[in-house]
């Protein structure tokens, strides 16, 4: 019985947000490194117990944790299988995956904000859960185009360049923003002005 073991479920206790910090960082190398192949990928989709655990570490109080947590989950979610899977948990604090990472892009002292914009680029790539992504990012879009041409609001180094490709892949939605916005009483006029106006800067 012991043969068939999951080999991850023996580190999995290492990888709460309360673990010891030394036996954390040596357990989460230990995945990261299972994420740069294509097979160490598909065991770690098998393995949702510990997806959770490294979902939960984007959040970690340790900056180096954050971050290695959040580049374990850049290439998980790189493939398609791993993109759809991953959004399918839930963060302990917050409602969704994209929430979450929402939440660590609009922080200005986050140092896995980055990765959490290549990570939001990877999902919003899925068109069968795109119209659910623009739900959940859509009541932040406003803050988040303003952070993306603000080139200073990270004060951790991080540029953010992903969001680029991240609002590309939103507007490739079949669904109209207007049939979106508009309980919300906005035009299609205010919407794309909105959207539009904090870009002009640069072709000046």
């Amino acid at each position: 019985m012991s043969e068939n073991k999951d080999p991850l479920s023996e580190i999995v206790q290492f990888l709460n947000l309360d673990s010891r910090l030394d036996l954390k960082i040596i357990a989460l190398d230990h995945v990261v490194g299972l994420s740069a192949s294509r097979e160490g990928v598909e065991a770690l989709l098998k393995n949702g117990v510990i997806l959770t655990k490294i979902i939960d570490l984007l959040d970690d109080k340790n900056n180096d944790i954050a971050k290695n947590a959040t580049v374990l989950l850049v290439n998980v979610t790189a493939s398609e299988s791993g993109a759809k899977d991953v959004l399918k948990y839930k963060p302990s604090d917050h409602k969704d995956v994209l929430e979450l990472l929402i939440s660590v892009v609009m922080n200005p002292q986050k140092v896995n904000a980055d990765a959490a914009c290549m990570m939001l680029s990877n999902v919003t790539r899925l068109e069968d859960e795109l119209d659910a992504c623009i739900d959940v990012i859509l009541p932040h879009l406003n803050d988040i185009i303003n952070i993306f041409v603000n080139t200073d609001f990270n004060k951790k180094g991080c540029k953010l360049h992903y969001l680029a490709p991240m609002l590309s892949n939103l507007s490739r939605s079949k669904t109209t923003m207007y049939a979106r916005v508009k309980p919300r009483a906005k035009t299609v006029y205010n919407i794309n002005y909105r959207v539009v106006e904090p870009f002009l800067l640069f072709c000046e």
